[in-house]
């Protein structure tokens, strides 16, 4: 078993080139399951001087915080807000939505409700789950949601919840002449 690994640049954007390596199958969900210090381990965390709305504080002090995980080579950027800290924490959260969105593996991953919101832990885990059964049914939402066991206005509901996911999903129905899905 392996997993299917894209390339991602640190604005989210999939690289065009078609670049894709493989994986061990057990890497990404060990990712997703591990702990922030955990998945640290296997980064490369900078802290550097951010630019942009803060005044004084914002200019002076390292609040912007750029994740590198190394194995995926996904990059993370945040310097949303002026804490270095809480910055870190928006990186973190970002790496694991990106992992498990991009990279996709055999083992099967479990939740026993799929009602989470975004700010839940285990919310990566979630996306983990819909995009291996979008990928395994090539996009098809119905597919992908009844073999999940789900309806699929419940199923676009709950992946519409994150603009990212959904921004990804459509891309990848674009690349495969599928229409494009709308919020309601």
């Amino acid at each position: 078993k392996q997993c299917l690994s894209l390339k991602v640049m640190s604005s989210g954007a999939l690289l065009s080139s078609g670049d894709h390596y493989m994986k061990n199958d057990t890497d990404r969900n060990k990712w997703l399951l591990s702990s922030d210090s955990e998945l640290l381990k296997d980064c490369t965390f900078n802290e550097y001087q951010a630019s942009g709305p803060g005044g004084q504080k914002r200019n002076r002090k390292y609040s912007g915080a750029r994740i590198t995980h190394i194995p995926s080579e996904i990059q993370i950027v945040s310097a949303d807000t002026r804490s270095l800290n809480r910055n870190k924490s928006i990186a973190i959260k970002k790496l694991r939505q990106k992992i498990a969105i991009h990279i996709r593996c055999d083992d099967k991953l479990e939740l026993p409700d799929f009602n989470i919101s975004t700010s839940n832990p285990n919310y990566s885990i979630l996306l983990a789950i819909f995009f291996d059964s979008l990928f395994n049914h090539n996009f098809s939402v119905a597919d992908a949601s009844t073999a999940l066991g789900l309806s699929t206005s419940k199923f676009l509901k709950l992946i519409g919840r994150d603009n990212y996911a959904w921004q990804t999903l459509n891309e990848e129905r674009r690349k495969r002449n599928l229409n494009i899905l709308r919020k309601n």
